[in-house]
Order: structure tokens, then C-alpha cells, then sequence
């Protein structure tokens, strides 16, 4: 359901090509401060390490404003917003294959931080604790869709005040990371 939906929402949702994290971040930029609003500090920490990936720019675009969106909500509007970005080499199961390497996109708030409840549910599609002119409950699970199709990870880590989620995806390349110019 959600990937005919992506698609739909998006005609260059299918056009795979490489990208820069940090690239995207600094061409939507202008748009992330507009969407968190005034009375949100919006800070953009860009890794220097960070690797070049495969797949669709236009949908990862999607995801940093859903991330923002989302932290913006928690704040009710007031607070502060942190995307970070960064390389992390990963062991896979298979002992014998090399560490692979991927990218890394943090988006943390400052708000409350969700409860127990909350994060249980919080890729559980139309599941919202906004109200109802507010949200669909869409965010989190089209976030899961589109970096699952990338062949990522999705994950909430909460530190009562604030919620960090943090997305992984991978590249096709092993070792450490070598400094983006």
C-alpha cells in the first residue's frame, strides 16, 4: 500500500541514483528552518565523513522533512531540533564478510519524549497522538517504507525529555569512511 502511495506522491520516487546526505540537507535547508518554524532552533550538524549512497534522492528528501515534521510537533511548536549526520562501519552477522559501511541521519527534540505506548506504536500506520486535523499517522511508517526500501534502519531512542530517531543506510562499500570534499 505505502510503496503505490510513495510513488503517487512522488512521479521521482523510482530514479535511482548516487547522493550526498550532507548535499541534500544543505539544498533543503531553507525549507527545514521555514518548517520547524521561528520558535524553533533548527542546528545542522554535518559529518565530514559521511559516504555517498545509491538510491532515491527525492526520498530521502522525504524523509529529513518527515523527521523534521515530526520533531517539530513534539515541540508544540517551541524548542530545538539537532540533524546530525555521520559514518558508522557495522559488523555483519557473517563473521568472515568485511565491516560495511553506511550513513548515518540523526534528527533529536527536546520535547517530552514519547512513552512507553507511544513507541510501541509509533511505525503502526495511522497511528497518531495528534489530533485529528493535525496528522494522519503516515510519518514514522512511510520513514520505515522508504528506508526500508533502501535497505536500512529505522530506530527511536527516547531520553525522557527528548526523542531521537535516527535512520541507517548502507552503502555497498566495506572499511571506514574516507573524508567527503
Amino acid at each position: 500500500m505505502t510503496q503505490g502511495l510513495l510513488t503517487a506522491v512522488n512521479p521521482r520516487a523510482g530514479i535511482s541514483s548516487t547522493y550526498h546526505l550532507n548535499t541534500i540537507l544543505g539544498s533543503m535547508e531553507t525549507l527545514l528552518r521555514e518548517v520547524a518554524g521561528p520558535d524553533v532552533e533548527l542546528v545542522i550538524e554535518r559529518g565530514s565523513d559521511v559516504p555517498d549512497l545509491t538510491g532515491a534522492p527525492a526520498l530521502i528528501e522525504q524523509v529529513i522533512l518527515n523527521l523534521v515534521l515530526n520533531a517539530r510537533d513534539a515541540l508544540n511548536g517551541r524548542g530545538r531540533v539537532v540533524i546530525t549526520t555521520s559514518a558508522l562501519c557495522l559488523n555483519r552477522p557473517d563473521a568472515e564478510s568485511p565491516a560495511a559501511l553506511h550513513a548515518i541521519l540523526a534528527v533529536w527534540n527536546n520535547g517530552p519524549g514519547m512513552d512507553q505506548q507511544t513507541q510501541d506504536r509509533a511505525f503502526d500506520p495511522f497511528f497518531t497522538t495528534k489530533s485529528e486535523k493535525r496528522g494522519t499517522g503516515l510519518g514514522l511508517t512511510t520513514i520505515r517504507e522508504i528506508v526500508t526500501r533502501h535497505g536500512g534502519d529505522v530506530r527511536i531512542y527516547v531520553a525522557r525529555p527528548g526523542t531521537t530517531v535516527t535512520v541507517i543506510l548502507p552503502t555497498h562499500r566495506t572499511g571506514p569512511a574516507e573524508p567527503h570534499s
